[in-house]
């Protein structure tokens, strides 16, 4: 427009033409962005973006203000990534806890967490033949995989751990059982959900890109993990559970394996050396004779049991009889054969029963052995860290009192004090000598004992550091199945056992017997057999033995009502002791040690100041070390009621 209102075309001032140019200016955050889309197929979005970077950091020069950014699928893959480093540790972790709550034990927790390894390796595989990268939908799947291959290991292991309550003790025929019996329900739940996930493991249609590698995980996983469950977890149950039987950490069972081969070595030279409590309680458990003595007595019983299925010895006869002897004529009879006699079915069924429970009984002495080994090995223990604490102490009392003697001697011979002083010292000087003297002795004895238990060369030193406070468990329901109870009980049932077997001595027996009977001068016979039947009719004999019987039951039932007596007055006393030397040491920890420290270091300074004399300064002094020498006997005390606990309790 001009200012006159009228207009001049643009073509007579511009020029007009079309040229390309952008069709969209797009900005974020305040500044323009360009977006270059395309499709990414047979390959992994990462690695083109990778590629990608290092094409256009070589060869693309961007002006000042100018840069790349990668979004669309890099970015969610970065973002899920980051996502998936959280997510699957929970859901590792959450695993292992539910298995842990479920059957209460680590080490079988640990057995069924195994399926995890087992089937990522099937996963694994999958995507591998497939020809198929890791991506978020692979990740997904593997979490997935992880929960539903642990359900075979449960199945498995549950029903393991039910045979064995049910009486099963041979653990390669529970192991069969078990198998035999899960086989079909461990089949079903890896092909439902294989067969489940088929459609997405083959799709072609939209979303096929995030379902396809999800179900292939999902499927090579659930094989690989059912194969190797079935194969591998028993071997594994078999390997955990001989290790439950030591009663000990693998770790700490090697460690005292090479301590016994250590020792065989330097059997004929004593060498100290210093050992943790439980690398102490594992020597102990291998090389004490007392378990090896109780062990014998399981194999022997289990040896033993096969001696209740003997049916007796099998009796082999030839008889002759004459029937006309002379001259020219002999006539009798021959006869040859073999019989057998047998007791009545069920008496050899009772005589079994009276075999296991004696195996039974064996087991539960070992068991309750292997408790009070482990109860006097960690007392002596701590015993003997007594000792050493009470060596420490005196020797730095020692090197304290022996530099004011000397100082006492001197001011004695320069005039500036007179001799009780010096006696005084010289008398503490060698009470303190006296009492690191003790604590030498009581070190030795401790070793001694300790060497005992442990059926080693070498003398033991407790770890170089404060002796520890040990954690208790007051738990009155935690005693219920103790074995020193369990072996009484089981007395019982034995009773119980033999007074059926003798009740079955009044059953019949039966005899067989089988003959070939001839002539003389006669090749050919005539076989026959015959069958007996041992009836009881003077039983009064038999009768004596079952009424002694129901007396050896009536024994065993006072045995363990005597012993659970006396059980729970140990019990409730230990705990009596545990409650008072709790309040003692909670003293002690809470202010007299504090006291102590205070009062050693308050007497030295106003000793050093000249505020008081050497004899309160060496009263003060024993008043600090009474009290320190207070808190270990507390502590031990408090440690050896606590040991006695938690051999009370299982």
């Amino acid at each position: 427009p001009l200012p006159s209102g009228n207009q001049i075309p643009l073509q007579q001032v511009a020029k007009i033409d079309y040229i390309l140019g952008a069709n969209q200016i797009s900005r974020e955050d305040a500044k323009r962005r360009i977006v270059i889309g395309f499709n990414v197929s047979g390959r992994d979005v990462k690695s083109i973006v990778n590629e990608l970077k290092q094409k256009l950091d070589d060869k693309v020069k961007l002006p000042a203000g100018y840069y790349f950014t990668y979004g669309g699928s890099f970015k969610n893959l970065e973002e899920a990534n980051k996502r998936l480093i959280i997510a699957v540790p929970i859901a590792l972790l959450l695993i292992f806890v539910l298995l842990f709550f479920t059957f209460n034990s680590a080490r079988e927790a640990l057995l069924i967490y195994t399926a995890i390894p087992m089937s990522a390796i099937g996963g694994i595989v999958a995507l591998w033949l497939r020809d198929m990268p890791f991506s978020i939908s692979a990740g997904v799947g593997f979490i997935a995989l992880f929960g539903v291959a642990v359900l075979n290991g449960i199945v498995l292991i549950s029903t393991f751990n039910q045979l064995e309550k049910d009486g099963e003790e041979n653990i390669l025929e529970r192991i069969r059982k078990g198998t035999r019996i899960r086989l079909r329900p461990v089949l079903m739940t890896a092909s439902v959900a294989s067969l489940g996930f088929l459609p997405m493991a083959i799709s072609s249609t939209a979303g096929a890109e995030v379902q396809r590698p999800l179900a292939t995980v999902v499927i090579g996983g659930l094989i690989s993990a059912t194969a190797l469950t079935l194969i591998v977890l028993p071997a594994l149950y078999i390997l955990f559970s001989r290790k439950r039987k030591t009663h000990m950490n693998p770790t700490i069972k090697i460690i005292a394996l090479l301590l016994s081969a250590s020792t065989i070595a330097n059997a004929q030279t004593q060498q100290e050396v210093r050992l943790s409590i439980d690398s102490c309680t594992a020597l102990a458990l291998i090389n004490n004779p007392a378990i090896q003595s109780s062990q014998l007595s399981v194999s022997q019983n289990k040896k033993l049991q096969k001696s209740y299925k003997d049916f007796g010895k099998t009796t082999v006869f030839y008889e002759n009889e004459d029937l006309i002897k002379n001259q020219n004529n002999n006539e009798g009879i021959l006869k040859f054969g073999f019989s057998q006699s047998l007791e009545f079915p069920t008496t050899y069924i009772s005589q079994s029963n009276i075999g296991k429970q004696n195996t039974a009984i064996a087991k539960t002495n070992l068991v309750l052995t292997e408790k009070e080994l482990i109860r006097n090995v960690r007392s002596t223990y701590f015993n003997l860290w007594l000792a050493e604490e009470k060596k420490k102490l005196f020797q730095q009392q020692d090197s304290i009192f022996a530099e004011f003697e000397n100082k006492a001697s001197l001011r004695f011979r320069t005039g500036e004090t007179n001799k009780l002083e010096l006696i005084s010292a010289q008398a503490k000087h060698k009470e303190i000598q006296l009492a690191l003297q003790g604590a030498n002795a009581d070190v030795a004895i401790a070793q001694e004992d300790l060497k005992k238990f442990l059926n080693i060369n070498d003398l033991i030193l407790p770890e170089n550091k404060s002796m520890e406070r040990l954690a208790s468990n007051i738990n009155r329901q935690s005693t219920i199945n103790h074995p020193f109870l369990n072996l009484y009980k089981q007395k019982i049932s034995l009773a119980d056992f033999q007074r059926k077997s003798e009740i079955n001595r009044f059953l019949p027996d039966f005899t067989f017997r089988y003959f070939n009977q001839s002539w003389y001068n006669e090749k050919s016979g005539f076989y026959g057999y015959s069958f007996g039947m041992g009836i009881p009719l003077l039983f009064w004999g038999q009768q004596g033995r079952i009424q002694a019987t129901k007396i050896q039951k009536q024994i065993a039932e006072k045995d363990l009502e005597g012993a659970t007596l006396q059980f729970n007055s140990s019990y409730a006393k230990t705990v009596q002791e545990l409650n008072k030397h709790q309040l003692m040491l909670q003293y002690y920890e809470n202010t007299g040690l504090q006291q102590a420290n205070e009062l050693q270091s308050a007497a030295t300074l106003a000793f050093q100041n000249g505020e008081i004399g050497y004899i309160e300064y060496t009263a003060l002094l024993s008043q600090s070390i009474d009290i320190r020498n207070n808190y270990l006997e507390a502590l031990n005390n408090y440690n050896q009621a606590t040991i006695q606990i938690n051999y009370f309790t299982n």
